[in-house]
């Protein structure tokens, strides 16, 4: 069975950067010996709730209730996510014999603009527009994908990618020159989509070839379609490797 895409970045320095919080995500770091205390900033790529939902089990871990961190942690995301936050987080004021409460949270949530730099430390965390929600939508919104650098160190993270991503996007990775791209494929084939806004192995393979980083990994694979055998089969003679879960690597 494979978890929701999310991924864990560490610099030279220790700092630790969280990209997307899927439902399990309390589950997956712990699964790896890691605790939200010790997050420095996350970042969130888009609204769809396999990437957002996690958000949710991180309200009221605070130091009152066992958090441990000193500071709240930034979660930066999309404006159009951060009005459905607005909405869905329970942020009203109630009274409790006599006493006025308010719920806690132990993060802050921070705007990130398409192509916005943001430091974390000594790593920079730039969002570069995917257009995953702008195929045929009548309100077209924000996905984000990730470029991480620090020094001569660079990696892209795109779970949800679209084939006819900006322009801008493709040359910032490709002047990049990445060390690693994670990246969408979705689909085997998405011919029999009337629309389809993810990446299938043919789209992947020929984007690959206009980025060319260093080492490119297939993610955000679904189960529905094929699996990583046949997935691998695919794309190993274009050079593409499979991202499974829990795939550790170091620059």
């Amino acid at each position: 069975m494979r978890q929701n895409a999310a991924a864990l970045i560490e610099g030279r320095g220790g700092e630790k950067v969280l990209l997307d919080l899927p439902l399990s995500i309390k589950m997956m770091l712990n699964h790896r010996g890691i605790s939200d205390d010790h997050l420095d900033a996350i970042f969130i790529t888009h609204s769809d709730f396999d990437h957002i939902g996690g958000l949710f089990n991180l309200q009221q871990n605070t130091n009152a209730n066992g958090f441990q961190g000193k500071d709240e942690i930034p979660v930066y995301m999309p404006a159009d996510v951060v009005e459905l936050f607005e909405k869905s987080l329970d942020l009203t004021e109630f009274e409790y014999e006599g006493r006025l409460f308010k719920k806690q949270y132990m993060f802050r949530i921070e705007t990130m603009r398409p192509y916005e730099t943001i430091r974390v430390g000594e790593l920079t965390v730039q969002s570069l527009e995917s257009n995953h929600l702008r195929v045929d939508s009548p309100e077209p919104r924000d996905c984000f994908g990730y470029l991480v650098t620090e020094d001569d160190r660079r990696l892209a993270y795109f779970p949800d990618a679209f084939v006819d991503m900006p322009q801008r996007t493709f040359d910032i990775l490709a002047e990049s020159r990445l060390d690693f791209l994670f990246i969408d494929c979705t689909f085997e084939t998405s011919e029999r989509f009337a629309t389809c806004n993810h990446l299938d192995i043919s789209q992947l393979i020929d984007i690959s070839k206009r980025i060319r980083p260093e080492r490119i990994f297939a993610t955000h694979i679904s189960h529905r379609n094929f699996g990583y055998d046949d997935l691998r089969r695919h794309l190993q003679p274009h050079g593409i490797e499979v991202a499974y879960d829990g795939l550790e690597l170091e620059l």
